[in-house]
């Protein structure tokens, strides 16, 4: 039967309050033990009590979590503290100014409290309950048990930053065996607003003898639930936007987590007025912390790794080029100084093996043969003749006939026939198997190959630089028909 019960409680409740059924079991299990009652089970009471006992610790890992999933919910709903001076300040304040002042004057006409209509009275009380939970942090129990009796004992308190408030001194809530009285406070015009509610509507709506300041409709006190319900209509009047209800707790939680972020110095004396310990508003109401404690950590993370970066930080000196080096790379870059096409690939492709990269940066080379560029253009001096178009076609077409006529003589290097791309593949066989392919190393057995000149991988030419585009295009070539042949072999 136990089992079959716990099994509805998992699928109905959370596991907070599984927790406790299974603790009042525990207890109503002690207290047969200890009256005697059914002597002949005591056997069967203490299995059972130890089961329960199992049963409530299995729950401790499932109450963390839906600890930690709670915190995270609050989080998205944490109201502000725009809402919450909206709320207290706002439209709603003015309408209970008059709706009082109004019942205050006929009250006075006619010698008796007054009868208000049901939805005046509930925005009435409802605003006033707010007010009271927002400036005192307070719980849902302060509001539904603080008496007319202890509201009429206030104490006044002179106004030196704030001005004059009344403090009041509610004996029954939640932490009152530890704390002893709450003291909730009401500025001058909060007491002068609640004394008027209470000696001018409150009595048309109490039917018996209650003390309680807050009734319902029906003139009976209102339990915490019917707070939460105040506070949320009140939010609503207000037109502040919220997830969920509006309950104490969440005002609490809103009040203690802005506070700690913008107000740290005050977070004990705001502790002390909600009635709880420092160390309970720690871990239950600062759940800004959780967000803003990770993004401190993700700082201090950057600045350990920064500071030991600039511990062991080299200092770069720029290296100075020597008169060899620069008329090297004016011999070398030759083509691209005079057109102006200079990327960072082409200048590695042509330097190779160059000891240049032993003093030198890729980047410093690249900077150097463009401001080389520079200095070419500044000092080319503009045309003195101006040629026809007639001349302009005849010196082109004089340029271009010799290379027009090599190009038909020779055999196309540019793109590679079946028979060139096998027997390139068959001289570097043993490097693209090990996977160590050198550009030099190919190039090497390329030109020094009898068949490579045949087949017209290579041609000859006394042309340094027309050799030289040889070797880029069809390395540029080698390269793709390698990662075809490894794709071929996956």
């Amino acid at each position: 039967m136990l089992r079959k019960w716990l099994g509805q409680l998992s699928e109905e409740y959370q596991p907070g309050t599984i927790r406790s059924y299974l603790m009042s079991l525990r207890l109503f299990l002690k207290f047969l033990v200890q009256e005697e009652k059914g002597q002949d089970r005591l056997d069967t009471l203490h299995a059972r009590r130890d089961l329960l006992t199992s049963w409530s610790s299995a729950q401790r890992k499932k109450v963390l979590k839906r600890k930690l999933e709670k915190h995270d919910m609050d989080f998205a709903k944490l109201l502000s503290s725009e809402d919450l001076y909206k709320v207290s300040n706002g439209q709603q304040r003015i309408n209970i100014i008059k709706a009082l002042g109004t019942a205050a004057e006929k009250s006075k006409a006619c010698g008796e409290p007054v009868l208000v209509n049901d939805q005046t009275f509930c925005e009435v009380r409802d605003w006033l309950i707010t007010r009271l939970i927002i400036d005192n942090s307070g719980r849902s129990g302060i509001a539904a048990n603080i008496t007319v009796e202890e509201f009429k004992d206030a104490k006044l308190y002179a106004g030196e930053e704030d001005g004059e408030r009344y403090r009041v001194s509610v004996k029954n809530h939640k932490t009152g065996g530890v704390y002893g009285a709450a003291i909730v406070w009401f500025h001058a015009d909060v007491y002068n607003l609640v004394n008027t509610y209470i000696s001018r509507v409150r009595p048309k709506y109490v039917k018996d003898a209650t003390d309680n300041m807050f009734v319902s409709t029906n003139g009976v006190k209102l339990t915490s639930s019917q707070v939460s319900t105040c506070l949320t209509r009140t939010f609503q009047r207000e037109g502040v936007k919220f997830h969920g209800r509006i309950s104490a707790t969440l005002i609490r939680k809103s009040l203690a987590s802005g506070v700690h972020v913008h107000l740290p110095e005050d977070q004990e004396q705001l502790a002390a007025l909600a009635q709880h310990k420092p160390q309970t508003q720690a871990q239950y109401y600062r759940i800004n912390d959780k967000v803003r404690e990770t993004d401190i950590g993700r700082r201090a993370v950057r600045k350990f790794i920064t500071m030991n970066c600039a511990k062991t930080e080299v200092s770069i000196i720029p290296v100075e080029w020597t008169e060899e080096e620069t008329s090297k790379l004016q011999d070398l870059f030759k083509s691209e100084i005079e057109t102006g096409n200079i990327t960072e690939n082409i200048v590695r492709d042509k330097l190779g093996a160059s000891n240049l990269l032993e003093t030198h940066s890729m980047k410093a080379i690249v900077l150097k043969v463009r401001r080389l560029r520079s200095e070419f253009t500044k000092n080319l001096e503009p045309p003195t003749e101006v040629e026809s178009p007639e001349q302009k076609i005849e010196r082109f077409m004089s340029s271009r006939a010799p290379s027009i006529a090599s190009e038909s003589a020779k055999p196309s290097w540019s793109k590679f026939t079946d028979e060139q791309t096998d027997h390139l593949l068959s001289l570097t066989q043993d490097m693209i198997e090990n996977n160590a392919v050198k550009r030099e190393v190919v190039w090497e057995r390329v030109i020094n190959d009898e068949k490579a000149w045949k087949t017209g991988l290579v041609f000859g030419t006394d042309d340094e630089e027309l050799l030289l585009r040889q070797k880029n295009v069809w390395r540029t070539r080698y390269e793709k028909e390698v990662k075809r042949q490894k794709m071929k072999r996956k």
